[in-house]
């Protein structure tokens, strides 16, 4: 019964939406580049070229540059488990420790943004 009642469970959950996917495509997408741009500040990143106010381009305290519109967020589901080095020329710009919930086996639950770099 436990077991019936804990699959149950785990389906329902990775059915809900991540809270930036709730909202209607605009508001999503204007959400997440606050988001990115917010970590990226975090990060110690500085806005590079053109107009402070309309630039997207970033770069890292590394040197390299990133477009906040080549961002996105790792991890998703009950037992997120993220990793931004499974995509080519991609850096991590925060990483987010999340309760791994009733995945009892996994040591370490988290999701991360990640973005491309490339040079500019």
């Amino acid at each position: 019964m436990m077991k019936a009642l804990v699959g149950v469970l785990v389906c329902c959950l990775t059915l809900l939406p991540h809270p930036s996917q709730a909202a209607s495509p605009l508001l999503r997408q204007t959400r997440q580049a606050e988001d990115f741009t917010t970590a990226l500040i975090a990060s110690g990143a500085t806005q590079v070229g053109g107009s402070e106010s309309q630039s997207t381009i970033w770069q890292l305290p590394s040197t390299l540059k990133v477009d906040v519109n080549q961002c996105w967020y790792e991890g998703s589901g009950i037992c997120p488990s993220s990793s931004c080095f499974h995509h080519r020329n991609t850096v991590t710009i925060k990483e987010t420790p999340v309760s791994c919930g009733i995945c009892f086996w996994k040591r370490r639950c988290k999701t991360q943004i990640c973005c491309t770099h490339k040079g500019f």
